[in-house]
């Protein structure tokens, strides 16, 4: 599993520890969930998502490309822990979560962008994005093709000749989470979750809307 003292060993190696935007345990937690989901079964699959998703959201302090306004891809700029970038990648992302009964129709981030840049959304932008991507991104990463990986991601290619950017630093923290023994959740299934009452989620929504990410587990639920 993914622990807070694996998440800071990762970010010390890249000079990156400080102004993280969520605790390093609500980080932690969300990428076990994530894993879960996405079918990361090996260490080195475990480094790799988590230090993909590091890198790409500016070391866990932001789901917004930096400067994303002025693009030329804007307002479809990246978004999410894994920068979910383009119309289309809005658009079947959308579709992805609709047909998951997670937002009511598939042009949900596409109408209106900024949506994807909730927290809630953050790992499971990184989820969809490795479980869909040509390459076999999981595949890759249970293997512990890193570079490959994150030139799936910044690229678009997992077999460019050109590097990711911030391509070191990907490395650097892939390797300080292996060095500091991260390990693919527990196999069995969670739980099932018990049926939550309209209070209940009323109270959750307004947790998440107050402290931003939660795991994509809890969202399942409301």
């Amino acid at each position: 599993m993914t622990t807070a003292a694996q998440i800071r060993a990762a970010l010390v190696s890249v000079g990156g520890l400080g102004g993280q935007g969520w605790s390093l345990d609500t980080i932690a937690a969300g990428a076990d969930d994530a894993m879960r989901q996405a079918g990361i079964t090996t260490r080195e699959g475990a480094a790799c998502l988590v230090a993909q998703c590091m890198v790409e959201s500016a070391y866990f302090r932001t789901t917004r490309e930096y400067g994303g306004p002025r693009t030329r891809y804007a307002p479809y700029y990246g978004r999410g822990f894994i920068q979910v970038t383009w119309r289309d990648n809005y658009a079947k992302f959308g579709a992805w979560c609709k047909a998951r009964g997670l937002v009511p129709d598939a042009d949900y981030f596409v109408n209106v962008p900024d949506r994807l840049a909730d927290p809630k959304w953050a790992w499971l932008g990184a989820v969809w994005y490795f479980t869909t991507h040509r390459h076999g991104l999981v595949a890759l990463a249970n293997r512990g093709e890193n570079v490959k990986v994150g030139r799936a991601i910044n690229r678009g290619d997992a077999y460019s000749r050109y590097a990711a950017y911030g391509e070191d630093h990907r490395q650097a923290a892939y390797r300080a989470l292996l060095a500091a023994g991260i390990t693919p959740p527990d196999k069995t299934a969670a739980p099932a979750a018990k049926p939550v009452s309209a209070d209940r989620k009323t109270w959750l929504r307004k947790k998440i809307a107050t402290h931003g990410i939660w795991s994509p587990a809890t969202i399942r639920r409301l």
